[in-house]
């Protein structure tokens, strides 16, 4: 018995062979779609995909990823991240790929990507690995996300927040300074209408208000110089760093008033001084002017009312005297008429008369009264 095929066996195997065949070929037909389909989905996915083998190896990129880096696929197989990316770029590129591939976890993280003309993109990558059919690791697929407009809107939107934050600081201190201007000034003028209160008393109470409406009060001393005297605060020490203003009433400087700071402070407008406090000091000296004009005028309206009391005083004495003499004189006049009267009249009459005597006692009386007056 021969053990060579029969004719039949052999036409059976051809028929097995070509259905092999057929079905490799649908096989690879299916392969063929299904990768067409793939690049295509690849193509179409906007954000950069790439993908490499377990040795690190680029397998390949779709579009989004080529238009970035300036790099075709098929210029991209068969590289490593040293040959493509910057060494610090490729360092931690390569990290990253074998902590994937070893731990076999879904890996995110954020780093830099270099793009064809050379600048620094922002990116947050996603890394995944791919396994062969006995489950051993194959390679990886990678894409990344470009969110350098998100980081600079965020470091814009800081940068906004923080100038915001210093014009809010800036603000709420110019309002404190400003609200410590107007209490000195308002402090100031109530000093005008204290009663009773010497020019020399206001002043001081000016100097004394100064120091807590400049910027640096445990820094601040000053002086007023009034018409030759000095007024001045307990801790007054003249240093370089000074801010003055001459007190000017009448066309005449009558004075002057000085700030100083006891040591060296930050420069703003002038020196060390703030653009407000020199208006600070230009009203302080105002209403030292007006103090002095008050009190001036005060001073001279009571000396022209003492000299028109002594003025009234002396006509009341002289019209006084001038009406005295007058009423002695007509009373004189009128005792000796009556006397005459009296010696002349008869006898009859002089015993029905008998009140004459007693009203020439009171003429005599008020003429003495009103000589002696």
């Amino acid at each position: 018995m021969s053990d060579k095929p029969t004719r039949k066996q052999q036409k059976s195997k051809l028929k097995k062979l070509e259905a092999e065949i057929e079905r490799l070929q649908d096989v690879e037909a299916e392969l063929k779609r299904h990768l067409q389909f793939t690049e295509s989905l690849l193509s179409a996915v906007p954000i950069p995909v790439f993908f490499k083998d377990a040795e690190g190896q680029y397998l390949g990129c779709n579009r989004a990823f080529t238009e970035i880096i300036g790099v075709t696929p098929d210029e991209m197989k068969g590289k490593e991240v040293y040959d493509v990316w910057p060494s610090e770029h490729a360092e931690k590129y390569r990290q990253k790929d074998l902590e994937v591939m070893d731990n076999l976890e879904h890996q995110t993280y954020e780093f830099v990507v270099q793009d064809k003309t050379g600048a620094n993109l922002s990116v947050i990558f996603n890394k995944d690995v791919f396994l062969d059919e006995k489950g051993k690791v194959n390679g990886l697929v990678g894409s990344f996300v470009d969110i350098t407009a998100r980081i600079q809107a965020e470091e814009k939107l800081r940068e906004s927040e923080a100038l915001l934050k210093e014009l809010n600081d800036n603000l709420e201190k110019r309002i404190k300074e400003r609200i410590k201007e107007l209490n000195c000034l308002y402090r100031i003028s109530a000093l005008g209408y204290k009663p009773h209160a010497s020019l020399a008393e206001n002043i001081q109470g000016m100097v004394n208000l100064i120091p807590p409406a400049w910027q640096y009060p445990d820094m601040t001393c000053n002086r007023i110089i009034l018409e030759g005297k000095e007024f001045r605060t307990l801790n007054f020490k003249e240093t370089s760093w000074k801010q003055s203003c001459e007190i000017i009433l009448n066309q005449e400087q009558i004075g002057i008033v000085e700030v100083f700071y006891l040591k060296e402070m930050p420069e703003r407008d002038e020196g060390p001084f703030l653009a407000e406090e020199r208006l600070l000091i230009e009203a302080i000296v105002e209403h030292v002017s007006r103090n002095v004009e008050r009190h001036r005028s005060e001073e001279s309206i009571k000396s022209l009312s003492g000299e028109l009391i002594r003025i009234q005083e002396s006509e009341r004495h002289r019209i006084s005297r001038n009406l005295h003499d007058k009423v002695a004189q007509d009373l004189a006049s009128l005792k000796i008429a009556i006397a005459t009267l009296f010696r002349d009249i008869p006898a009859i009459v002089q015993s029905q008369t008998r009140k004459v005597p007693k009203i020439l006692h009171i003429l005599e009386e008020s003429i003495r009264s009103g000589c002696a007056s």
